[in-house]
């Protein structure tokens, strides 16, 4: 149990930061994504702004 408890916590931090880095950097699919979610590629990045922050807390 002491390693899920663990092992989770990390895994969703690790792929919020990888999600959240990519929407700062406006890869490819983010924009694509961006723009089907009605935002601008400047709107995103606050939004992968948060998701970075929410992986470091």
């Amino acid at each position: 149990m002491n390693t899920t408890v663990t092992a989770l916590p990390l895994l969703l931090a690790a792929l919020f930061a990888t999600l959240g880095t990519a929407k700062i950097l406006a890869l490819g699919k983010m924009r694509e994504l961006a723009e089907k979610d009605g935002f601008s590629v400047t709107g995103f990045r606050p939004i992968g702004a948060l998701e970075v922050a929410g992986a470091l807390g």
